[in-house]
């Protein structure tokens, strides 16, 4: 369960970033009270803006365009480990202490097995000066047809302490005699490396390599606010043609409560609790290109709460508004690195750290 400093750490940088994009919560009267939807003040109203912020990560994360770039993210992790497969290597001056690029060291070791390690390192300012968190990929078969990678991610607040540890894995199968393979990657996240679990993430696309048509399905179980919550998503990619956007359109259920967790079945992955799902959305991400020079925007609705949610990707991160016709619900900015937080329009707030809200 996050404690109260974690929240703290990264409410406090994420406050100046929704400020600055405008996104601030609402409120009323000259004495600054907040303006509370009703529904936030409900066990799902406040899940269903929380699950709906992870909707709109995992959706630019996990679906063909994989769009967000920059930061070791599990979608990153995953870009990375078919780069690494199809040869090309970060540009790099040694094997511990890589250029800084924009904010970026990376470096690659080739093990006498064969296997590679990449350490990645993502940092705050520019000129790579406080560390914001860290990924370690090794694929353990580079350019065999049946490929498998394990990768690490730690993150950190300004001051140097941990926020965040992920332990990853990554399976890439290819489908005898088509063009088509299927590509896994499994996210279980801890406040600390060797500290308390928060939640696991599976996301699995099958298709053909890199094709903004592949089918991707994911989900998410895990604590934030002492809340357990997840979701379970299905995406479906088309590609566009004549200079349009690709689209990818979203079906998702909704949970609530604790016990939950994640199962893979037949390549669907979907939640496991005592209880059942409490909502439902849909919607639609269109992007334009993949990589360094992706950009999107998504929009979303549920069945229940009849929120409307909106999301941006952008060459500075990811950043999210629900509504609900015109009362404000909740607001989120994410980073290049997967970090930032939620605000809700009550003043709670949650915090992002590697594509995961409450890790």
């Amino acid at each position: 369960m996050p404690n109260s400093t974690r929240h703290v750490a990264v409410a406090a940088s994420a406050a100046i970033t929704l400020a600055s994009l405008g996104l601030a919560g609402c409120s009323s009267g000259s004495n600054g009270v907040v303006t509370l939807n009703p529904a936030l003040s409900t066990f799902g109203g406040k899940s269903t803006a929380r699950s709906g912020v992870q909707t709109a990560i995992l959706t630019t994360q996990v679906s063909s365009g994989l769009a967000v770039r920059g930061g070791p993210t599990p979608a990153s992790i995953a870009r990375h480990f078919l780069a690494l497969r199809a040869g090309r290597r970060p540009s790099v001056t040694g094997t511990s202490n890589g250029a800084c690029i924009n904010g970026t060291k990376s470096s690659t070791v080739t093990n006498a097995d064969t296997s590679t390690v990449t350490t990645t390192d993502v940092y705050y300012q520019p000129t790579c000066t406080t560390l914001e968190s860290e990924e370690v990929v090794t694929d353990l078969t580079p350019g065999q047809p049946n490929d498998t990678g394990s990768g690490t991610i730690t993150t950190y607040d300004p001051t140097g302490a941990v926020t965040s540890y992920h332990n990853l894995t990554l399976n890439l199968v290819p489908t005898e005699g088509t063009a088509t393979e299927t590509i896994t990657v499994q996210d279980a996240y801890f406040t600390s490396k060797g500290g308390t679990a928060l939640g696991a993430v599976g996301s699995t696309c099958i298709g053909s390599p890199n094709s903004p048509t592949m089918a991707c399905s994911s989900a998410q179980a895990g604590v934030a606010s002492g809340q357990g919550f997840g979701q379970a998503l299905t995406l479906t990619g088309t590609a566009g043609s004549g200079g349009a956007k690709s689209t990818v359109q979203i079906a998702g259920t909704y949970f609530d409560g604790n016990g939950l967790s994640i199962t893979q079945t037949t390549g669907a992955w979907g939640i496991t609790s005592s209880g059942s799902s409490f909502n439902s959305v849909t919607g639609t991400y269109s992007y334009t290109t993949t990589g360094a020079s992706g950009s999107g925007t998504m929009a979303l609705a549920d069945s229940v709460y009849t929120y409307t949610e909106t999301a941006t990707l952008s060459a500075t991160g990811l950043s999210v508004t629900i509504v609900r016709g015109s009362d404000p619900i909740a607001t989120a900015a994410i980073d290049l690195a997967g970090n930032g937080s939620i605000t809700y329009a009550d003043g709670s707030t949650d915090v992002v750290f590697a594509g995961v809200v409450g890790a």
